[in-house]
């Protein structure tokens, strides 16, 4: 179809039968799995400070797990773990996404 029809067509026609009938825009946006973005969208919309604070438990081990806190306002809120920096804290923005957006909904 690219190749007879151009780029617009092709581009109209992908858009029209494929993607607009089975994609909703607002679905995605609630199925975020980054749970560290959503908690720092909540900070920002109800001003507050946020701050995620992480810690390896045994550096010298072939395996290092690392704990990660969120804090919200210097009040710490949840506790998460995982094999690297960025899975502790998606693990601790997740348990604060539960507690905290279930909540304010």
């Amino acid at each position: 179809m690219y190749l007879d029809k151009g780029f617009g067509v092709c581009k109209r026609f992908i858009l029209k039968r494929l993607i607009r009938p089975h994609f909703d825009l607002d679905e995605v946006i609630k199925s975020n799995p980054n749970h560290k973005s959503r908690i720092i969208e909540w900070a920002q919309k109800n001003n507050k400070e946020i701050r995620f604070e992480t810690a390896c438990t045994d550096e010298n081990a072939q395996i290092k797990e690392f704990i990660s806190q969120v804090f919200i306002d210097d009040v710490p809120v949840c506790f998460g773990s995982g094999y690297s920096k960025k899975k502790a804290e998606q693990n601790a923005s997740e348990k604060s996404c539960e507690l905290l957006l279930d909540e304010s909904e």
